[in-house]
């Protein structure tokens, strides 16, 4: 047994009708009741999880007992103002103890004694035995119990504590005087007739000055206020009977037998079995869960792939060194090479790798280890440093060494860094330009339409970096806000990092790194290099305890390079045409502006949410969807709902959709353009979308639209280089193919080996009609439902989207899942699957944590649906990042005069030779539709073009 362990007590009496109160209109399929069970049965297990208790015990009133509680003897009028037990609680009744039982949960219920008093003696036998006492109920009247620092009561619906200063705030008075004050106050719903006229705070203060009621009553004289005094003079006997019957008794004949208390595994035969007769198919689905969790079941659940934190050793000496000279960096290499690995990290003057030059070198090869060496900061008073280019020199030989084991946090920034070689010339020799060959692997080949970059010095191809920290903080849990370095410190080592605005500072007075003293830049930048090697000791065996190795080593690792090339490569806007497609967007806002003048009945300004909240609800009347701090909302969801009962809302919608993207693409995107190159070079982030999906930013290439004319205009915009063409190449229905392939339904399996038309499929068996006979109109809804049901879409989104009522929309899904059963089975696998485990995971073993998916409300309904579209999803962008590595290998490995410019979800933009497109249009879908193998086609849809949106 631990040290002063707990004892839980729960109020089962209070669960119950909480339960019942709180859940209304549920029955089974035979019109039986069950809304308070479920509703207890939930209540129970999360107090299980939150809580987890050693000892527990639940206690019940004595519900359909013929002997009375001694207070109905002593008083007959006790509860007499209560309400008769509604008769769809009362048959529920014989079934709760049935179920606490099945958990091997102790029950307590002893004729003619309340569950009060019941808990009341067993704090109070607890108490005696040294134990601690959490009493799960919200009941004032057990806040009498709380006079002792062992003892709290817990609502754990509400999340809510209580202990002796809340009774104090409550009543006025500490625990052991709270039955004075409900003498006086009474009690109107146990009918407790107390003093008339004297409430909760008036018997607070009279018991504040006189201590107890027989004091109180010996000195009514002292009492102000007439008719308080002349009150207490009449009624004293009932004050002194209604103290009788708020006193809780600790005295009942109940045992506390801890070995009986101790949480046991439940009867799952049992439980199973009563649960399934009530129909309660979700509760039951927890509860096992709940026991596997607890390894009270064989198949327990794995241990959750997130390690605890485990804090940096305090008294671990830190050796950070600053090296400045030609024998100490010798020494450090010889340091490196003996120990067989090395933390790399580059300090720089820019985030931008394109514009970043090196500024000093940080290295860390043993815990709690590290060095800088400074390069080129440039401050006044700088001491003297070894140059760039010859400490590159020296580090060359272990940066280009594929079999020396190198770490690093953001891989691709290091990469894009170094193959650059922007850095002054080495120590031995002069400055010269890159072979053709390397710079063919910064931007994919060398083309004469780049030019040739002017760089100082070769570049270093960085190779063996065996762990990068932030893909491996990715992978382990990529629902995480951020993998950066500091929150990775707080995460796994429980350490806060020196940050760069410690060292640099902030704001418009904020340092670039070769202007902030060589010492503070040594503390910061090895302590980075020796954080990373930590850290990547620290999750390297959860990356392979949780299988997540291969997805690391062969599809992250070797991406970053691939992306790496793709950015430095870039892509060519066309800014004149920018410049029309802006005049155009100009004089249409203009006409959205005039139309929501007239629709409003007077200006307004469509960005203004005041404005708006003014209009919409105040002068239109329309109804309030929901709220916010500052007033009733106005987001899109909220408009796309008000759209249905008024024109306003709708051209406020447009309004924001073309401001946005004109602002977005049309206004920003020739500012974007690099001097030195003449494109634009978006950054492919890997560590953000919590599928396993790419995404853009500076530009955000994945969001423009493409549904709409002026978004595929944009599109319009993004053109090749002279002398060559794009290629863009796009996997059909990638999602719907991966869902047919894992959930083996038979009916989509056979639609797509026939080559049917899947959206003309699905509208067949929906609505019943032959292939032939599908219109254009069925297909629509159909291709909304194919998508949206991975996407967990409700009959409510459905009908908005297809301007039908909800019922009509609810048939549709209902038609859908009995058309393609399947899926519907495929879906609960899913869900229970995660349920089990705790996280979803795609084909290839990428994972997503799901602890929400044992919650309650929206978080949970919100998991459930990740359940379903990660696997699904994750897996569509697994297999066009092993597709983008496999055509980069052959990119590299033949030569071909072919670059990847851009990836948007499931399509890939390529530019390549004139002379060469169609050989390259043939190995792209080559590499493409062969990617995997799955039980329906992988189809590839390609087009050519002379800008992105005729590749199309």
């Amino acid at each position: 047994m631990t040290l002063n362990p707990t004892l839980y007590i729960v109020d089962g009496s209070a669960y119950i009708y909480r339960a019942f109160f709180a859940i209304r209109n549920l029955s089974n399929s035979k019109g039986f009741p069950t809304n308070a069970l479920f509703g207890f049965m939930q209540m129970l297990r999360k107090l299980l999880e939150q809580e987890d208790p050693d000892f527990l015990a639940m206690t019940f009133d004595p519900f359909g007992h013929d002997v009375p509680s001694f207070r109905f003897e002593m008083y007959p009028e006790y509860k007499a103002n209560r309400d008769a037990m509604p008769d769809d609680l009362r048959v529920q009744l014989p079934f709760f103890q049935q179920l606490v039982e099945a958990m091997n949960i102790p029950v307590l219920v002893v004729p003619g004694i309340e569950a009060d008093d019941l808990i009341a003696t067993l704090t109070h036998k607890a108490l005696d035995q040294d134990l601690h006492v959490c009493i799960c109920s919200a009941d004032k009247d057990l806040m009498q119990l709380l006079g002792d620092e062992r003892v709290r009561m817990i609502d754990t619906m509400r999340d809510k504590v209580f202990k002796e200063e809340d009774v104090i705030a409550r009543f006025g008075v500490p625990p052991h005087q709270v039955k004075y004050v409900m003498a006086l106050s009474g009690d109107t719903s146990d009918n407790i007739p107390g003093v008339p006229g004297i409430g909760e705070k008036t018997g607070g203060q009279l018991i504040q000055e006189f201590g107890d009621l027989e004091n109180l009553l010996a000195n009514i004289d002292k009492v102000s206020g007439k008719k308080r005094k002349e009150n207490l003079t009449e009624f004293a006997d009932q004050a002194r009977l209604s103290l009788d019957l708020v006193t809780l008794k600790e005295d009942c004949p109940v045992d506390l037998d801890l070995d009986a208390l101790r949480l046991s595994a439940p009867d799952i035969d049992t439980l199973t079995e009563l649960m399934t007769e009530l129909e309660m198919r979700t509760p039951l689905r927890d509860m096992t869960t709940w026991a596997k969790k607890k390894g009270f079941l064989e198949g327990k659940s794995p241990a959750p792939i997130m390690p605890k934190p485990e804090r940096t050793d305090k008294k671990a000496k830190k050796n950070y060194r600053t090296i400045t000279t030609e024998k100490e960096l010798d020494s450090v290499i010889v340091e490196i090479l003996e120990a067989g690995r090395v933390s790399f990290d580059l300090e720089t003057t820019s985030i931008d790798p394109l514009d970043a030059e090196i500024v000093g070198f940080a290295l860390a090869w043993e815990p709690h280890q590290g060095v800088y060496i400074p390069t080129a900061h440039r401050y006044l008073g700088a001491p003297d440093q070894l140059s760039t280019g010859f400490v590159i020199e020296k580090l060359r030989p272990i940066l280009e060494d594929e079999d020396f084991p190198k770490i690093a946090q953001n891989y691709k920034y290091e990469w894009m860094v170094l193959a650059q070689g922007k850095w002054a010339s080495p120590k031995s020799g002069a400055a010269k330009k890159p072979p053709e060959s390397d710079q063919g692997l910064l931007f994919g080949t060398a083309q004469p339409d780049l030019g040739k970059p002017d760089f100082g010095s070769t570049p270093v191809i960085l190779k063996g970096v065996q762990w990068d920290t932030m893909l491996m903080s990715y992978l382990i849990d990529p629902g995480k806000l951020s993998h950066g370095l500091d929150a990775i410190a707080k995460d796994y080592l429980s350490h806060e990092n020196i940050t760069f605005k410690d060292v640099a500072g902030s704001g418009k007075n904020q340092l670039s790194f070769e202007m902030v003293d060589i010492e503070s830049a040594t503390k910061y930048a090895a302590e980075d290099a020796d954080i990373t090697l930590l850290a990547c000791d620290k999750m390297a065996p959860v990356i392979d305890e949780a299988g997540l190795r291969q997805i690391h080593d062969e599809m992250e690792i070797p991406l970053s390079v691939v992306l790496a090339k793709m950015e430095a490569k870039g892509i060519s806007v066309d800014t004149g045409m920018l410049k029309e497609l802006g005049k155009e967007f100009e004089g249409y806002l203009n006409n959205l502006q005039e139309s929501i003048d007239e629709a409003a009945g007077q200006p307004l300004n469509a960005n203004s949410p005041t404005q708006l909240r003014e209009i919409l609800f105040g002068k239109l009347g329309l109804p309030i969807k929901k709220r916010t701090q500052s007033g009733p909302s106005t987001d899109q969801s909220v408009l796309e709902q008000l759209a249905e009962l008024h024109p306003l809302p709708s051209l406020i919608l447009e309004y924001r959709s073309f401001s946005k993207l004109k602002g977005t693409y049309i206004d920003a995107l020739p500012l974007l353009i690099r001097e030195d190159t003449g494109r634009i070079h978006t950054d492919f982030n890997q560590a953000v979308t919590a599928t396993g999906r790419l995404s853009s930013s500076n530009p955000n290439l994945q969001n423009i639209p493409v549904r709409s004319d002026y978004g595929r205009e944009i599109r319009r915009a993004f053109i090749p280089a002279r002398g060559k063409k794009l290629i863009c190449a796009d996997y059909s229905q990638i999602e719907l193919r991966i869902m047919a392939h894992m959930s083996g339904d038979s009916a989509l399996l056979e639609a797509y080996r026939r080559g049917d038309d899947i959206h003309s499929a699905t509208a067949a068996g929906i609505f019943g009609v032959e292939l032939s006979e599908v219109t254009s109109d069925q297909r629509r809804a159909a291709k909304t439902i194919n998508f949206g049901v991975m996407y967990g879409m409700g009959a409510n989104r459905l009908a908005r989207d297809l301007k039908i009522p909800r019922k009509e929309a609810k048939t549709y899904i209902d038609q859908y899942f009995a058309r393609f059963s399947g899926v519907k089975a495929f879906f609960e696998r899913l869900q229970d699957h995660a349920r089990d485990i705790g996280y979803a995971e795609t084909m290839f073993g990428r994972r997503r944590i799901l602890s929400a998916i044992e919650g309650f409300g929206a978080q949970r309904a919100f998991a459930e649906r990740v359940a379903v579209n990660m696997p699904i999803q994750g897996s569509a962008a697994d297999i066009i990042k092993k597709a983008m590595l496999n055509i980069q290998d052959r990119i590299e490995a033949e030569g071909l005069p072919l670059s990847m410019l851009l990836q948007v979800h499931d399509e890939l933009v390529f530019e390549v030779d004139e002379a060469h497109v169609e050989s390259a249009a043939s190995l792209i879908r080559h590499e493409m539709e062969g990617v995997v193998e799955l039980d329906v086609p992988l189809t590839v849809e390609l087009g050519i073009g002379d800008n992105w949106m005729d590749a199309k």
